[in-house]
């Protein structure tokens, strides 16, 4: 997502909208970079309201990991059972 907080919360907005709306044809999972730091504000609030929020651990910058921009999200239907940060020498160059 954007950079700026209040496009970020825009963003997730629209897209939990969305994935609200593809509910409808089964089970939704949403992945991927937030690039929120705060973990109980902005674009985690939007989302929270639909889903569960997966946090699977630093993946941010890939080289030394700190940052816990990436989360995974999904909707009641689904149990997550384990979640984390694939590590590779291959995924750091990819990153």
């Amino acid at each position: 997502l954007d950079l700026s907080g209040l496009w970020r919360v825009r963003q997730a907005r629209a897209i939990a909208t969305l994935a609200e709306a593809a509910r409808a044809s089964g089970p939704v999972v949403l992945m991927g970079d937030l690039n929120e730091w705060r973990t109980v504000a902005g674009c985690f609030r939007e989302f929270g309201k639909h889903f569960a929020l997966l946090d699977p651990g630093p993946s941010f910058p890939s080289r030394r990991p700190l940052g816990r921009l990436d989360r995974i999200m999904h909707d009641e239907r689904l149990a997550a059972q384990d979640c984390g940060v694939h590590r590779s020498a291959l995924a750091t160059v990819a990153s």
